[in-house]
């Protein structure tokens, strides 16, 4: 799954107000949507690493 189709699900599965803009969402929402793309990334690199040896 490409990182712009990770981002898509996380909000859609985190949404849970009618957000007008990615400015009006609370800071504290964005670094938990955020925080859970740096888990699904660094999963996959890190499952890219082994698959390497």
């Amino acid at each position: 799954m490409s990182p712009i189709h990770m981002i898509r699900d996380i909000i859609k599965n985190k949404y849970d107000a009618p957000y007008l803009s990615w400015k009006k969402i609370p800071k504290l929402v964005r670094d938990i949507w955020f925080g859970e793309f740096q888990v699904y990334l660094f999963g996959m690199i890190s499952n890219m690493r082994f698959n390497l040896y």
